[in-house]
């Protein structure tokens, strides 16, 4: 009490206008409640207060004084000022990640997307347009939502390879993984999951299966074609003079196949030799190019 009666209430305020702000509301009111300021202390460390007091008047209704209470929160203001940072952080993060993170809720309805979602969407502008999006809206099969949702309620999460149309009409192949975020009493509060483009991969994986299709199906000629081969060799032994002629027609066709081979050849013969020799001082593309 010594150090405070030496002391006046306006030398405290760490910034001198919400002293008077202070005044000036609680002379217009009578009272101020939680009225948040910063004081100093007697070290000069900087408290983040709340006042709470009323006026006192004198037998003629004069303001005399303040009585009241201060409540130091700096505490409280620098878990809230840490708790803001990182969410920020984890806006940012959420932000950046290149791939598509949304939260929905049981109803399909998108809470939240990050920029990657929009991207994924074809969406452009701000994420105002998303929130008049259902998730349900999305699927090209309709039964694929159905599944999803089946191994959802089953598990609790789940990963699903789709067809989804953007917003613009065009169709992508997407993996969403996803998980179900529940309330204490076991409801889904909402869905917060991934997506990711994998239309290339897609189609890679089909144009690999027509591939491997029609290598079979040549497979399959090239048995046929041997066995009719052998079937032709027992000919020919039998055939001697039969034998002679085909020996020619073989021997031609191996001739004009050497022929034609040639050519192709000396151009790889000759692209490799170069890569070889000059390796070191070809740039990446002209190698991209011979390759």
């Amino acid at each position: 009490k010594d150090e405070l009666e030496k002391l006046n209430l306006r030398d405290i305020y760490y910034a001198p206008i919400e002293r008077l702000l202070f005044i000036e509301e609680i002379e217009r009111k009578g009272y101020v409640k939680d009225f948040e300021v910063k004081l100093i202390d007697k070290f000069q460390r900087v408290l983040h207060c709340l006042i709470t007091a009323t006026t006192k008047h004198n037998s003629t209704g004069e303001i005399v004084g303040f009585s009241g209470i201060i409540h130091n929160i700096t505490t409280r203001k620098e878990y809230e000022k840490k708790l803001a940072e990182s969410e920020e952080r984890y806006r940012n993060l959420f932000e950046r990640i290149p791939l598509g993170l949304y939260i929905s809720n049981p109803n399909g309805e998108l809470i939240d997307v990050n920029q990657g979602f929009l991207k994924l969407l074809e969406v452009a502008g701000d994420k105002s347009l998303v929130k008049t999006i259902n998730t349900h809206e999305l699927y090209v099969n309709p039964e694929d939502r159905n599944i999803w949702k089946q191994r959802m309620d089953k598990f609790g999460t789940v990963t699903f390879i789709f067809e989804i149309q953007t917003l613009s009409g065009k169709r992508k192949w997407v993996e969403d993984t996803a998980r179900a975020v529940r309330n204490s009493d076991g409801t889904v509060r909402f869905y917060e999951g991934v997506m990711k483009d994998i239309t290339n991969e897609r189609i890679y994986a089909i144009e690999r299966e027509n591939l491997i299709a029609q290598l079979r199906a040549e497979k399959e000629k090239s048995d046929q074609l041997t066995s009719e081969m052998m079937d032709l060799n027992y000919e020919l032994i039998v055939s001697g003079e039969q034998l002679k002629n085909i020996n020619a027609s073989k021997d031609k066709l191996f001739s004009i196949i050497a022929h034609d081979l040639k050519s192709p050849f000396t151009g790889f013969m000759g692209l490799a030799n170069i890569l070889h020799e000059d390796i070191i001082n070809l740039t990446r593309e002209e190698i991209a190019d011979m390759a």
